[in-house]
């Protein structure tokens, strides 16, 4: 086997059709379609236990800081528009840290936010967010004794990448919908893990993460984690929640676990500290020439290798 780097998605597509590579690592959604058009090509469909998610820094913003605030944003989420927009439908849409058919989750995380504009500006109107001069942004008198309202902003950051992007921009038009002027900006990896990531600055950042397929939250929602190199990313900390992971993390009865996670989830729910987006479908295509690949579930991208002993290419004999 040989491994071949290219510095986008279109350069490796545009290999994968002259023929230079034999299969190509990941698709995205909206790419997808483009490999209907390449002769010769299989389509597997993976399922990876990751979603995207936009992760709330509540130090950094006084708006996000109100919880009121973060229940009218997940009100006015809408998941399905996200996965069309984002992913031309490649994904399946996620409303908590652990995903479907994993140990721990809990169905009725789907229930806690339903998609409503009306819920969304209510909430808002009751905190007293109120677009007073009708220029179409919400603001509010922090303290009393503030001269003027400080108006309902989120400064939003992504990742460079095409599908990332288009997933910041739908949240943009989602939210100011009910009021909230969004600024978006996204940076190139490198720049969102130096600046931003690491030292914690930002306001709201759309951003994924893989838990497995045991997962284990702890390293994503323990406030142990809430610095570098701790992946907490949203600075959580709750001590019912601290418990709950570690306890988990201690018991070998699955269903004890299970239960824990469940419990978790509640606990997150309450306090809205990131709203959970979607997660991708893992598109691997491969020439048609290699025979025996299994779509299976993986627990990161390397698994897709797991069977390969089983891989073959048809050849006969011949005379020479």
């Amino acid at each position: 086997m040989t491994f071949k780097f290219f510095d986008t998605e279109d350069e490796a597509l545009m290999a994968l059709k002259n023929g230079d590579v034999s299969a190509m690592s990941f698709v995205s959604g909206f790419n997808a379609a483009t490999l209907e058009n390449i002769k010769g090509t299989d389509i597997h469909n993976f399922t990876l236990p990751r979603y995207f998610a936009v992760f709330f820094n509540q130090t950094k913003s006084q708006a996000l800081s109100d919880g009121e605030v973060r229940k009218a944003l997940a009100h006015a989420t809408n998941r399905d528009e996200l996965i069309k927009t984002a992913a031309a439908g490649k994904g399946e849409p996620v409303y908590g840290p652990i995903i479907k058919e994993l140990l721990g989750y809990n169905p009725q995380m789907e229930e806690k936010y339903p998609l409503s504009q009306d819920e969304a500006k209510k909430l808002l109107d009751e905190a007293k967010w109120i677009d007073s001069d009708g220029d179409g942004i919400r603001e509010k008198k922090i303290k009393s004794s503030d001269a003027n309202p400080t108006p309902l902003e989120i400064n939003l950051i992504t990742v460079q990448w095409p599908e990332l992007e288009r997933a910041m921009h739908a949240l943009k038009d989602q939210w100011e919908q009910i009021g909230i002027r969004v600024n978006v900006e996204a940076y190139t990896l490198g720049e969102i893990q130096q600046e931003f990531i690491r030292p914690r600055e930002y306001q709201a950042i759309v951003f994924g993460q893989v838990i497995g397929i045991d997962p284990d939250p702890f390293s994503f929602w323990h406030s142990s984690q809430k610095k570098d190199p701790g992946l907490n990313l949203s600075l959580y900390e709750n001590k019912n929640v601290d418990k709950l992971l570690e306890d988990a993390r201690q018991t070998l009865d699955g269903q004890a676990r299970a239960d824990k996670y469940v419990a978790f989830q509640e606990e997150l729910s309450k306090d809205n500290p990131a709203i959970f987006l979607y997660s991708p479908t893992y598109i691997y295509p491969t020439d048609e020439d290699v025979k025996g690949v299994k779509e299976s579930k993986i627990a990161d991208p390397s698994w897709r290798f797991a069977n390969i002993s089983e891989w073959y290419i048809e050849t006969k004999r011949v005379w020479k």
